[in-house]
């Protein structure tokens, strides 16, 4: 019994000691392309229901005047986390591009293949994806006052349900690439990345 007992202690002690060397790593990864980020007119567009567009100026989440609520996409490439780790925290950061604002609430879901395609002009292309069922909601979203700031309130809740379930899959690998896929109401606006290319929507990912 006096050995069982030293043999537990040992392991847990070797467990602990695992656990005090893991470190936190960080990973950010912005949009790095025309197509990596996309807009679809909504259902209740005046016209061209449907349509994509893969080189906006910016990004309305969601409402577009005429577009309506719009469908968004934004990919993220080289998501270099290993199979199975433990996502801690994620989010989305945005940059203003416009203080254009009307309330409502964006729901953020992630398209449910291990490693995401970039979006095409196909019509419907971005809410055609099969998603997850799991998601996340973004409501009293902040005002955003000023052109070019990107801080706390650019920033969208915990996302990292949606990216643990990705990186969870049997079929996940370090360096691929994931795709969320935005819905919702109200207004705001972000930059993208033909708007510029420095100031596009980056991921960032505890683990």
């Amino acid at each position: 019994m006096k050995k069982l007992t030293q043999s537990i202690s040992l392991v847990a002690a070797l467990f602990l000691t695992a656990m005090v060397n893991a470190q936190v790593q960080t990973l950010q990864v912005q949009v790095a392309s025309s197509s990596d980020d996309a807009e679809e007119r909504g259902t209740n567009a005046t016209s061209g229901t449907g349509t994509i567009d893969l080189g906006s100026s910016d990004l309305e989440l969601t409402n577009d005047g005429n577009d309506g609520d719009q469908y968004l996409g934004m990919r993220f490439t080289g998501i270099s986390i290993p199979q199975g780790a433990l996502i801690t925290s994620a989010y989305i950061q945005f940059t203003v591009d416009e203080t254009d604002a009307s309330p409502g609430t964006v729901v953020f879901r992630v398209e449910d293949v291990d490693n995401s395609s970039t979006f095409t002009g196909t019509a419907f292309d971005i809410s055609s994806r099969t998603v997850v069922n799991d998601s996340v909601l973004w409501s009293n979203i902040p005002l955003w006052h000023t052109v070019g700031d990107a801080g706390p309130d650019q920033q969208t809740p915990d996302l990292s349900s949606l990216v643990q379930h990705m990186v969870s899959r049997a079929g996940w690998s370090s360096g691929n690439s994931l795709n969320f896929i935005l819905h919702g109401t109200g207004e705001r606006v972000a930059e993208s990345y033909d708007g510029n290319a420095a100031q596009a929507p980056m991921l960032v990912v505890e683990y």
